[in-house]
């Protein structure tokens, strides 16, 4: 299940605003603001295409014991800014976000 803070913790990795991702996942600006200020959840096909966006650009979501995100750009079809395309698999603890 995609959470809210999975969104943020990925756009963060990827270090690109709300209304770049939403350009991306091909959904209002609004839409991502809404949902990762908790405001309002999407429709099971909004939230795909918005995770789509992010796992294209090589995120990688986990829910487990500890739900997260974490960039790997050997994994993305579409490539990263230059600035996030490192070799080390990047990690954010979503207790934090």
């Amino acid at each position: 299940q995609l959470l809210p803070k999975h969104v943020k913790a990925a756009r963060g990795l990827l270090e690109i605003t709300q209304a770049e991702l939403a350009r991306a996942a091909g959904v209002d600006e609004n839409t991502v603001q809404f949902f990762e200020s908790g405001r309002t959840i999407p429709r099971e096909e909004t939230l795909h295409k918005i995770q789509d966006a992010l796992e294209r650009r090589g995120i990688e979501f986990y829910n487990g014991g500890e739900p997260g995100a974490r960039l790997r750009p050997s994994k993305a079809v579409i490539p990263t800014e230059p600035e996030a395309n490192i070799a080390a698999i990047c990690s954010t603890d979503l207790r934090a976000v």
